[in-house]
């Protein structure tokens, strides 16, 4: 991965990370010319529940598409809708 491709990965994290329901912790972003590709596992904050999980992806996928740089985002992350941990 590039240097670029390292900053824009951040970006998109923090982009990501402005959303206070879900749980980032297990999930990997990684940028390849400039396409964001985002897998591992999410869920939601403790206590909360994911009503709409397809809403979820398309909100988590045009958040990240704000990043200057970004062409296109791919998400393989699986959504876990419950908060139980285990």
């Amino acid at each position: 991965m590039s240097v670029e491709d390292k900053k824009l990965a951040r970006l998109i994290r923090r982009e990501l990370g402005r959303n206070q329901y879900l749980d980032f912790s297990e999930v990997v972003i990684t940028v390849a010319r400039f396409v964001g590709h985002i897998g591992g596992v999410i869920r939601p904050m403790m206590g909360l529940t994911i009503a709409n999980p397809k809403e979820e992806v398309k909100s988590l996928r045009d958040l990240a598409l704000r990043t200057p740089g970004i062409r296109d985002i791919v998400i393989e992350a699986r959504i876990d809708t419950s908060a139980k941990r285990g």
